[in-house]
């Protein structure tokens, strides 16, 4: 299913530079001594306008056959939550460790906390100071939303 929003994603896209040659081809005033001044009369209009209709398909499409994928994603991680419980422990562990990693470095003089700078979806690592929390939808268009980290490396002492 996920190969299916790709390739659509990619036709719709190339759907995409098709139009906007298209639309270059009546704007640009160098291109009508090559076209003629009327280009898209007859079937060249029924194509253009398929073409155009054929782009807007395809990411519409797109739009909502990956709507339909996070939320199955989503519901799935909801489902088996406590079945991955020890790889997420692990996961915490090795980033608490890179965050003492580049702590350290920040401690020698090499790099400011504030260079080494970075976005988590968790604050409650060690060796993180917290700087800032913002918002963030799951989904462009849904009502779930989670909170973002700006972490900058600390070693707490």
């Amino acid at each position: 299913m996920i190969s299916v929003v790709n390739w659509a994603k990619v036709l719709g896209r190339l759907a995409l530079v098709v139009l906007v040659f298209v639309l270059a081809v009546q704007i640009v005033p160098i291109w009508q001594n090559a076209v003629g001044t009327e280009p898209f009369q007859g079937a060249a209009l029924v194509v253009t306008l398929i073409v155009v209709l054929a782009a807007v398909a395809m990411l519409t499409i797109a739009t909502i056959l990956d709507y339909f994928i996070r939320k199955r994603i989503i519901a799935y991680e909801e489902s088996t939550m406590d079945e991955y419980a020890p790889e997420r422990a692990k996961m915490k562990d090795s980033v608490s460790r890179m965050m003492r990693s580049l702590a350290r470095e920040t401690e020698h003089g090499k790099e400011t906390p504030e260079s080494l700078s970075m976005i988590l979806n968790f604050g409650d690592y060690d060796n993180v100071e917290v700087v800032g929390e913002r918002q963030s939808r799951l989904m462009p268009l849904g009502k779930e939303s989670r909170t973002l980290y700006r972490v900058n490396p600390r070693i707490k002492r």
